[in-house]
């Protein structure tokens, strides 16, 4: 017997599997990346990273966090259906310590990294549907095509479907390859650009740990050799007027020489910044909303246009891939909604205007009530404040000369002439 790719196959299926034949396991992209290494080949991104390396990439880490922060925490969920299951919206995670909020970000980042979400099904409705579903780290799942058809496994056992009568349950991303039954792994196709940018971090950090100086050599130019004690002396003595910012002082014999740095080498700053806008690029984060720089001059005038911006450009593909998986997990036409007016808040003087210009005012029609304006500002009802404002000069003038000569009670149509 055999281990490939996390299953055990017997030697009659690997011939077959190097012979073309029965398709052979298929195991998350780390370990193929893996496998393909053993046998002497390369992975896609000519390198790999495993799921928690990747969120040490400072980028990698921010990217997924802001996603996560805006999507699974920010943005309430509504089902349209609201007193049918709403369970599934208030908290679907199994565990008592967590929240809706944690579930939703437990899913989000393991499809964010590597493109698919996962979870055993822990708990069902009496109408057969999931209520509660356990999220699993996407390195626990494994599966391979037999014939046409998938074999999943959890942590090594054989699971199946909830759909096919299992307790699995598995969310591709939005990236999908044809022939694969999950999404495509950003960390697997970014992996050179996250290891590069962990190498400058790596170096930068060695380079500060030194003091920030490069080595120095120091030649005794009278002698042909110097005594192991006079040399460590001088060295310490070296090291101490560095470290202080004090000059050295030297006699005419003593010669110093600085080894540079390579150039390339001496730009790490430059390359951890460009790594920063590479590593972006895969999540399609602009490299601002995280503190990095695309060298783009465009700016916002406001923190409203940089929301609106992020949420038209990033966020709202991820919205609509949640309320997607959220809505297949709920019977009948019943869809799931994310409201992202979260990410819309605005001072409070625009946030009082908007709510006066919904409301109307002079020649403008409003489109919210008071009442209505009010609770968007967070105030509580009035007396007559359900009526919706709608100017007298918008109606035809025939009704108007209507109301005010015979005060109207035609049902809006004009009084017949007298």
């Amino acid at each position: 017997m055999w281990l490939l790719g996390g299953s055990v196959v017997g030697l009659r299926d690997v011939a077959a599997v190097l012979a073309g034949g029965r398709a052979g396991p298929v195991r998350r992209s780390a370990d193929l990346d893996a496998t393909a290494a053993l046998l002497g080949g390369r992975s896609v991104s000519g390198t790999t990273v495993s799921y928690d390396v990747s969120l040490a990439h400072a980028a990698v880490y921010a990217c997924v966090d802001l996603l996560v922060r805006k999507v699974g925490w920010q943005m309430p969920a509504y089902i349209g259906d609201s007193v049918a299951r709403p369970t599934v919206v208030a908290s679907p995670h199994p565990e008592s310590q967590k929240t809706a909020g944690h579930w939703r970000a437990e899913v989000l980042e393991s499809v964010m990294l590597r493109g698919y979400a996962c979870g055993l099904v822990t708990g069902f409705e009496p109408s057969g549907w999931p209520r509660k579903i356990l999220p699993l780290h996407p390195d626990l799942l494994s599966w391979w095509d037999d014939n046409g058809r998938w074999r999943w496994f959890a942590d090594g056992k054989p699971v199946e479907l909830w759909q096919e009568g299992g307790s699995l349950w598995v969310a591709p991303s939005m990236r999908s390859a044809p022939g694969s039954p999950v999404g495509r792994s950003v960390i697997g196709y970014a992996a050179t650009k996250i290891r590069l940018g962990q190498s400058a971090t790596k170096f930068g950090r060695d380079y500060f740990d030194s003091s920030g100086l490069p080595v120095t050599h120091l030649r005794l130019t009278d002698q042909p050799n110097v005594a192991q004690a006079q040399a460590q002396d001088v060295k310490q003595r070296f090291q101490r007027a560095a470290r202080d910012r004090e000059p050295v002082v030297t006699g005419a014999a003593w010669e110093i020489n600085q080894l540079e740095v390579s150039p390339e080498e001496s730009q790490f700053l430059e390359t951890v910044r460009a790594n920063v806008a590479d590593v972006c690029m895969y999540f399609g984060v602009p490299p601002e909303a995280i503190g990095g720089s695309s060298g783009d001059s465009m700016t916002y005038a406001n923190v409203e246009g940089r929301e609106l911006s992020l949420l038209v450009n990033t966020v709202g593909a991820w919205m609509m891939w949640f309320e997607e998986v959220f809505s297949s997990l709920v019977p009948g036409e019943q869809r799931v909604t994310l409201d992202p007016e979260s990410m819309l808040r605005t001072s409070v003087p625009t946030l009082f205007d908007t709510a006066q210009k919904a409301v109307g005012r002079g020649n403008t029609p409003g489109v919210l009530t008071a009442n209505e304006a009010r609770a968007m500002v967070g105030y509580g009802p009035v007396p007559n404040g359900d009526d919706l404002y709608v100017p007298v000069n918008y109606s035809p003038a025939a009704v108007i000369e209507d109301v005010v000569t015979n005060g109207g009670g035609n049902d809006g149509q004009p009084s017949a002439t007298p």
